[in-house]
């Protein structure tokens, strides 16, 4: 990728647990972008999302998952703060003045991102990888919302990301090929997820 301009990509969501498609997105957009500095971003367990498992638990699983890439950090930041800052402000503390940075989501959170906090500032400002997640019609869900279609030379789509593997389906099932082997060796040591 000569003559392209490095960029920092941060990836945030509850990881609840961290499973092998988050590990996916990673090696995805690594191919696919000039990745200087990957940033796995988990939500804090104030965040009040039902079945959370606690912040140095998610936390320690992500650091387990990622121990081995050299170009990945897992940041604690929102975790550290007294209450939810934004996805705006967590990227402008994690930026640098001297590379871009960008924010992935899945297509299902796409059509909400309008409402986020600061929703117009953060399309502004930063790159949103939007990646495809049961077949969305992607720019149709653009097109129709003002905020989106009015920043859409910000907003990168990657139609062809599929992996179907979710956090939800591990918390339900406990299939131990859906996190790697760490991971899956933590969540038992530790009791987690044992209530469904």
């Amino acid at each position: 990728m000569d003559g392209v301009i490095d960029m920092r990509v941060v990836f945030g969501g509850a990881f609840n647990p961290p499973t092998k498609a988050h590990l996916e997105v990673y090696r995805f957009l690594s191919r696919k972008l000039p990745v200087e500095r990957f940033i796995f971003l988990p939500v804090s367990d104030r965040y009040k999302k039902k079945g959370l498992a606690a912040d140095h638990h998610r936390l320690r699983m992500l650091e387990i998952m990622t121990e081995d890439l050299p170009d990945v950090e897992v940041s604690d930041m929102e975790m550290q703060d007294e209450s939810f800052k934004g996805t705006y402000t967590s990227l402008r503390r994690l930026s640098r003045p001297d590379l871009p940075t960008a924010f992935v989501v899945g297509a299902d959170h796409l059509r909400g991102l309008p409402r986020w906090k600061d929703a117009e500032k953060l399309l502004r400002e930063f790159e949103i990888i939007v990646l495809n997640r049961d077949d969305e019609d992607l720019e149709a869900v653009i097109g129709q919302d003002a905020v989106l279609a009015g920043h859409r030379e910000n907003i990168r789509v990657f139609e062809e990301f599929s992996f179907p593997v979710s956090a939800s389906s591990f918390r339900k099932h406990k299939d131990e090929n859906l996190v790697t082997p760490g991971v899956y060796a933590y969540i038992v040591e530790n009791g987690l997820y044992d209530g469904g």
